[in-house]
């Protein structure tokens, strides 16, 4: 089992769900330093150089490959947009371009992981999509994942390669970097280990609802995927979602509820913007045929992040 980006938030979760299943882990990723008692391999293969990924196919021969390098953030997406797109979809290219030469490559099962992102809400609307949906992705980054799933359909149809897609929602959990969750569980932290009131400040509209997923269901739908992949159309997309969706607002206040001293919430107006998409809901009735359910609620994984910071 091959796991690109593994020294990421969800690599860590992914390492210690596929070990306790028995798969063997080999790792690549920008840092060695991951905080799991799982044992793995960690190999250093730079996405970019295609005869490195090549080199390390042909002495490795994993049967599996997870895609999960690559850059996360729309806002960063707005202000680089070629770089998220390289980082994105040129690295998907050389991984599945390298599979394609190989003698066994149709051996080689290969899971990308898609964005939620990638389908749109008009403002003020709410809809809840499946995979039979049209995706209309508003921002740089959700375009580099679209770009990123469709680029492994065309190498199912065209050279025949096993590849899924595993477009996935919001993830959160202990140990996040980036994104509201996070800053909030370290604010809330804060707060609470200097017993202070204090304000968080948003940057934008708290009317936007998302779907969230505690990572740890999350690493556990893709195994689940991985292990029944051979019942999947080749090229298929499974939402990994939660099938809910909670407004800013309502994931806000219920981080200050773990907060012993008052908490107050400004919002900044001027990083409101008109194309922000109103509400993002995944089905996730294609994954739930694979028996797979959520497990871990919204509120355990709030209280869960809150301590993760406060023992940090």
């Amino acid at each position: 089992m091959w796991i690109t980006g593994v020294s990421g938030f969800v690599g860590r979760y992914l390492i210690e769900e596929l070990a306790s299943a028995g798969f063997e882990v080999i790792g690549t990723g920008r840092s060695t330093l991951i905080n799991t008692s799982t044992s793995y391999q960690y190999k250093a293969v730079p996405l970019k150089d295609r005869s490195a990924i090549s080199n390390f196919l042909q002495v490795e021969k994993p049967d599996y490959v997870i895609h999960l390098a690559g850059q996360k953030y729309i806002p960063y997406s707005w202000e680089h947009p070629i770089e998220v797109i390289e980082s994105n979809v040129i690295s998907t290219l050389n991984i599945l371009e390298a599979i394609r030469l190989l003698d066994e490559r149709a051996k080689v099962k290969v899971l990308l992981i898609g964005s939620g992102s990638e389908y749109f809400s008009p403002p003020g609307k709410s809809h809840v999509f499946s995979e039979k949906d049209e995706t209309h992705p508003p921002n740089p980054y959700s375009w580099s994942k679209w770009m990123q799933s469709e680029v492994g359909k065309m190498y199912t149809m065209m050279y025949g390669l096993s590849v899924v897609t595993a477009r996935t929602f919001n993830l959160f959990g202990p140990g996040a970097n980036g994104g509201i969750s996070s800053a909030l569980a370290e604010f809330v932290a804060s707060c609470e280990r200097e017993r202070r009131s204090d304000t968080f400040v948003i940057h934008g509209s708290v009317e936007l609802a998302r779907d969230f997923l505690d990572v740890r269901d999350a690493v556990r739908a893709y195994r689940i995927i991985l292990e029944k992949f051979d019942q999947w159309t080749q090229g298929e997309v499974i939402n990994v979602c939660s099938g809910q969706a909670t407004s800013l607002d309502k994931l806000i206040q219920l981080f200050f509820s773990y907060c012993s001293y008052p908490l107050q919430l400004q919002i900044n107006q001027k990083y409101i913007r008109k194309g922000d998409v109103h509400s993002i809901c995944g089905n996730n009735n294609k994954l739930k045929e694979l028996s797979w359910e959520q497990k871990i609620p919204l509120k355990q994984t709030v209280k869960d992040m809150v301590t993760y910071c406060k023992q940090a």
